[in-house]
């Protein structure tokens, strides 16, 4: 630039120099420095330079007396005094450029006002409004460069109104002027519907044709559409490459679409620390999906150390961006409690929002908020809609969410196959609770063929996540001995990792641990407070379990109310076991009135379900006709399923069978085994049976001690089978001393429990005063009734009755009949009354 000449004023007096050198003697004193500079279009303008060293600053103002433009302009900063010659003439000029850009901007020089339109944008004085100013004038005489910068101040609300539609003009007409940056900002437009319609495949068209020419942020976008399948084939190999040309111009967008692909494997080895470096770098450019990238690193802890407050203040940088994987991210801070208080209200604003973009991380989010009413109204159809929109995009989370919805039927028709389909691709991308469930499908037999080896292995790789669902099915497998040899400890420790996470499944199972000494010691008290805690976070297994302490007693008082009322829950949700304890409530009246049918229904839907407590009472109404036709051999298949599942009470029922020939062919040594299994697991039925083969030698030698043994054992649990065998042992000095009086009184015990072998005997101790005051009306009247059971010594006895006249007129007739049926059954004491009958002529009488 050519000057005309310097006019210095030091002191009030005017000094003319011909050189910067003359002027730079002078600097250390007040002055004012006046440069008249003629522009090559002859019209003058004045720069006026006043410089106060002791207010440690310069004013340069400006002065525009053209004669085209009259009005004046005025450009007024401050800055610290220049260290160096060359510093203080740098500068100098720069300002002297910023004038002579005015100046022909004044004339139109559409290149001029887009210099200024960037001066007044990114200068030291800056002033959006005014840059736009510019930008519009330059774009007005179609300068692309001031095209591109208008559309960009319209986008980003730069000192004017926010409006996509005047910024997508403006980057159409960049496009078509050939302008590389201009067509990536018209792809972004048509990516994501920003004053047109969204129309992907023209946005892959033009981000290419943007890449293809170099431009760093064209090259991101056309990444973003290989990565995501915008307009094109999903490529991760071409995305990654698109991506690093990208971040190498470093682009903060590219970084920020390296980094992703980095950290998730997409075209690429997965290197979590590089994909920590990407997005750190994007994340120092103030990239908003760099910052969800960081904010994700450090609440995962990818490539770095897991910092769940730095993860929680990126996210929020990126979420107050408007960024949609930043929103979802946050949500899941609010959510979890990540870096930040729990906030389940604030976390389904996040969700909701990041949903509303679109992002598939957001949706599944949002989905589990209407799925269990987190920070909303519970909504299953909102819920499974979210998901089925997640998992459309193939997020895994998404995917995991949708399985679930399928399995249980939350928000659609229950479909178990579809079910297990969902849940296997998201265990196949790794997330945790895909796995736990598709663990699950394998493990229950849903929509696929049980495969315990399967279900274990998969929920060993979601326990080893931390899932807490996981754990507690692991615990399942180890309990149960699914996949992998039972291991109680272990069972008992991922348990209690599951229920310290929280969850309730976790803790049933915990509580089913310190209920049945499984792991650990028995701590009734434990159990039920565990059993408690689950059932007051909804679970229905530890519903049931709650139920069955306060049906049995186990670590707090007996309520049968509250045990029928739980195992109601229970079953109402659709637990197998609930549904088991129900049946039994039904069944025997406890906390509500005896209702077989209802039994019956409730025993069949827990068996159904595969469960072996279920099965055996299914078998126990199919063997006595509980609310249906009696059906021994269906009974018989019941109990042997539920005693291969090793339930202690089909066990009993099994041993039953083989021991009375119930449903298939009598084998005493079969039914001494299940006994024995039975009672070994400390079943009050299968300790009866057991004591029945050792007093009688049924499958076994005859051993009256251990006998009386079990037969104890079964009555102090309260089984009226066991306490009518600890009667006759009383009675008849089996195992122990004879002991009327308590022969008596278990008989009686077990007589107002129904049980119909001890009714005979209770005939026995009233007609011969054995353990109480002979009584022939009660004799007569529970002979009778054991008579009409079929019991052949309630026979004899009954006929003892009639040909005597005890508690009933004589009626030798009726007794001849009754000692006939006795005998006829093989009874010894029918057999003996019936010779004496002959001998007396009974046969031949039949008179009263």
């Amino acid at each position: 630039m050519i000057f005309g000449e310097f006019r210095l004023k030091i002191d009030g007096n005017i000094h003319h120099f011909n050189s910067n050198a003359e002027i730079n003697s002078h600097k250390n004193h007040p002055f004012t420095l006046t440069v008249l500079n003629k522009h090559n279009s002859g019209l003058p303008f004045y720069l006026a330079v006043q410089v106060d060293e002791a207010a440690n600053a310069h004013f340069f103002d400006a002065y525009d007396f053209s004669e085209k433009r009259p009005d004046q302009q005025a450009y007024i900063f401050s800055l610290n005094p220049p260290e160096t010659e060359a510093e203080y003439l740098g500068e100098y000029l720069e300002h002297i450029e910023f004038f002579s850009n005015l100046f022909r901007a004044n004339e139109g020089d559409a290149k001029a006002l887009h210099e200024l339109g960037l001066f007044y944008l990114k200068g030291p004085n800056k002033n959006p409004s005014k840059a736009c100013q510019y930008f519009f004038r330059a774009a007005n005489f179609q300068f692309t460069p001031a095209l591109v910068e208008l559309g960009k101040c319209y986008s980003m609300e730069i000192g004017i109104n926010k409006n996509y539609q005047a910024a997508f003009q403006c980057y159409e007409k960049a496009a078509k002027n050939n302008h590389p940056f201009g067509r990536a900002l018209l792809a972004e437009c048509y990516l994501k519907g920003y004053g047109t319609a969204k129309n992907l495949d023209e946005g892959f068209a033009q981000a290419k044709l943007s890449a293809d020419q170099g431009d760093a942020f064209g090259q991101a976008l056309l990444a973003e559409c290989y990565l995501k399948g915008y307009g094109t084939e999903k490529n991760f190999d071409e995305g990654f490459a698109q991506a690093k040309l990208s971040a190498d111009q470093g682009d903060a967008f590219g970084q920020a679409l390296l980094a992703e692909c980095y950290l998730k494997g997409y075209g690429t080895a997965k290197n979590l620390d590089e994909g920590f470096a990407q997005a750190k770098l994007s994340a120092d450019q103030g990239d908003a999906f760099g910052r969800a990238l960081l904010a994700e690193c450090y609440l995962k802890g990818y490539g770095t150390a897991k910092n769940l407050g730095e993860g929680f203040a990126k996210a929020k940088l990126s979420a107050d961006q408007g960024d949609a994987r930043g929103q979802a991210l946050l949500a899941e801070c609010y959510r979890y409690g990540f870096g930040t208080a729990k906030n389940l209200d604030e976390g389904f604003a996040q969700a909701k929002l990041s949903a509303d973009q679109d992002d598939a991380l957001g949706q599944a989010l949002l989905a589990e908020c209407y799925l269990y009413g987190r920070g909303t109204a519970e909504n299953l159809d909102e819920g499974f809609a979210q998901a089925k929109l997640s998992a459309d995009q193939g997020n895994e989370y998404g995917r995991a969410l949708l399985a679930e919805c399928y399995l249980y039927g939350q928000g659609t028709a229950k479909n178990l196959d579809e079910g297990f389909v969902q849940a296997k691709l998201s265990a196949d991308q790794g997330d945790a609770y895909g796995r736990v469930l598709f663990a699950e499908c394998y493990l229950y037999g849903f929509g696929t063929a049980k495969n315990f080896d399967e279900g274990f292995v998969q929920a060993k790789l979601s326990a080893g996540q931390g899932s807490a669902f996981g754990r507690a099915l692991l615990a399942v497998c180890y309990l149960n001995g699914w996949g992998t040899e039972k291991n109680l400890d272990e069972g008992f420790k991922y348990a209690k990792l599951s229920a310290d996470q929280g969850d309730a499944y976790g803790g049933a199972l915990l509580a089913r641990c310190y209920l049945y000494g499984y792991g650990t010691a028995e701590n009734l008290g434990e159990g039920f407070a565990q059993a408690k805690l689950s059932a007051d976070q909804g679970d229905a297994y530890g519903t049931a379990l709650l139920a069955e302490c306060y049906l049995y007693g186990f670590g707090t008082a007996k309520n049968l109310d509250e045990g029928f009322a739980q195992a109601k829950l229970s079953a109402d949700q659709g637990d197998a076991f609930g549904r088991a304890l129900l049946a039994r409530c039904y069944l025997y009246g406890y906390g509500t009135e005896k209702n077989l049918g209802e039994g019956f229904v409730q025993a069949k839907l827990s068996a159904g379900q595969g469960s072996a407590f279920g099965r055996a009472l299914l078998a126990e109404c199919y063997l006595k006709g509980y609310g249906t036709a009696k059906n021994l051999g269906e009974g018989f298949a019941q109990a042997k399923l539920s005693a291969g599942q090793g339930n202690e009470y089909g066990r009993a029922l099994l041993a039953e069978c083989y021991l009375k020939g119930y449903g298939t062919a009598k084998n005493l040594d079969e039914g001494f085994a299940q006994a024995k299994l039975s009672a070994d697991q400390d079943d009050a039925l299968g300790q009866a049976l057991l004591a029945e083969c050792y007093l009688y030698g049924f499958g076994t030698a005859k051993n009256l001690v251990e006998g009386f043994v079990q037969a104890k054992l079964s009555a102090d649990q309260g089984d009226a089978y066991g306490m009518a065998l600890l009667a006759e042992s009383y009675r008849n000095g089996y195992g122990t001393v004879a002991n009327l009086d308590e022969g008596f009184r278990y008989a009686k015990l077990s007589v107002e429990q129904g049980n119909a072998r001890s009714r005979v005997l209770l005939a026995e101790c009233y007609l011969y005063g054995y353990g109480t005051t002979k009584n022939f009306d009660e004799g007569f009247k529970y002979a009778k009734l054991s008579a009409g059971q079929g019991s052949a010594f309630g026979r004899a006895l009954l006929a003892v009755c009639y040909l005597r006249g005890w508690g009933t007129e004589k009626n030798l007739g009726e007794g001849f009949a009754q000692v006939k049926l006795s005998a006829g059954q093989g009874n010894s004491f029918g057999m003996a009354l019936l010779t004496e009958c002959y001998r007396c002529g009974y046969d031949k009488k039949n008179f009263r």
